[in-house]
């Protein structure tokens, strides 16, 4: 059995893509019109849309802080605080 952890985080009303896509640290994997799609070494996922929401794939709490506030520093009227949901994926071939 395989468990994941997804979580998603309205940061702000909008992140702007462009400036998002510009960011040290990030391995850019996906690139559509409304969102971008970013991959770490030890396989988390990070997906950033441009409505202002992050969705994180295996990222823990501990890793996901400064990642979101690094993300949020680009958004268009950001949350004043972090509206969120976790979700547990569990894989039982």
């Amino acid at each position: 059995m395989i468990q994941h952890t997804i979580s998603a985080y309205y940061l702000a009303k909008s992140l702007p893509l462009p400036e998002v896509g510009k960011s040290e640290g990030f391995s850019l994997l996906s690139k559509r019109r409304n969102s971008l799609m970013f991959g770490k070494i030890d396989g988390q996922i990070i997906v950033v849309f441009a409505f202002g929401v992050v969705v994180l794939f295996d990222v823990p709490k501990e890793q996901a802080d400064p990642l979101l506030k690094q993300l949020a520093a680009y958004g268009v009227e950001p949350a004043s605080q972090y509206e969120f949901e976790d979700y547990a994926v569990v894989i039982d071939p």
